[in-house]
């Protein structure tokens, strides 16, 4: 499929098959870039647009008191924070988010409780949120009710990725794609589609740097099927992808 995006921007972060942890950021994930992405990093979350996300944050969070008890958990894990690593990631490679998203819709997969597109909205874009109900944290009634706190106007769209979706806008500026592809039977295909729709894609996965044998997979452009216990206990969690074979996919 080759450089399906113009350009790949990618957030990656992995986690080897022997559970060592690796750090990678960058215009493509590796390690190389760690130094001078975490100087950026810091510079990123003292950002006037970090900023602005904690303080949706925060009016997010009066939603829920609004709210008031619900028959279910909300999202445990903090996606803003991604807004400090989506924005040093586009000054990496030279951009703003406003350039990469020329004014057009944005698309959120697998938005959870919807933190960035709420956030993303609040910049004036036009977003649509998808996720699966039964693999969502809470059937996406956390997004559907803080939807209607917040009086936003984000399209939510329920569907099974592995079954391709039809999305209600034909092009969009970015497409968020932050811990979704190892939970996908078929990630080229997800890709593959994306490539269809946004000019640039912001992604997140992990990535292995071992195969269980133990055997490394540097420069090994390559992807196995995980066990479904081998990955935070999880076994909606499918294919693992190498550095090399991740580069090959996009």
């Amino acid at each position: 499929m080759g450089r399906v995006f113009r350009p790949s921007l990618v957030i990656g972060s992995g986690v080897a098959t022997n559970g060592s942890e690796w750090g990678a950021a960058g215009c493509f994930a590796s390690p190389c870039y760690t130094d001078a992405m975490s100087a950026l990093v810091e510079i990123a979350l003292k950002s006037p647009l970090v900023a602005r996300a904690k303080d949706l944050l925060r009016r997010m969070d009066q939603a829920k008191a609004s709210i008031g008890e619900v028959p279910y958990e909300w999202y445990p894990y903090d996606n803003m924070g991604n807004v400090a690593y989506i924005e040093t990631l586009a000054a990496f490679a030279g951009l703003t988010l406003e350039e990469m998203a020329a004014g057009q819709p944005l698309l959120d997969i697998g938005c959870a409780d919807g933190d960035l597109s709420f956030f993303l909205e609040s910049l004036g874009y036009p977003v649509t949120a998808i996720d699966h109900a039964p693999t969502n944290a809470n059937d996406l009634r956390g997004v559907r009710a803080l939807k209607q706190a917040l009086g936003s106007s984000i399209e939510i769209i329920d569907t099974d990725l592995d079954r391709g979706f039809t999305a209600p806008h034909a092009r969009y500026g970015i497409v968020i794609l932050l811990g979704i592809l190892y939970h996908l039977k078929n990630p080229y295909l997800m890709l593959e589609t994306l490539a269809g729709l946004a000019d640039y894609c912001v992604l997140s996965t992990r990535i292995a740097r071992f195969a269980p044998d133990g055997a490394r997979l540097h420069g090994m452009p390559v992807a196995y099927l995980l066990d479904k216990d081998e990955a935070n206990n999880d076994p909606t969690n499918f294919w693992i992808f190498s550095e090399e074979g991740l580069r090959r996919l996009i």
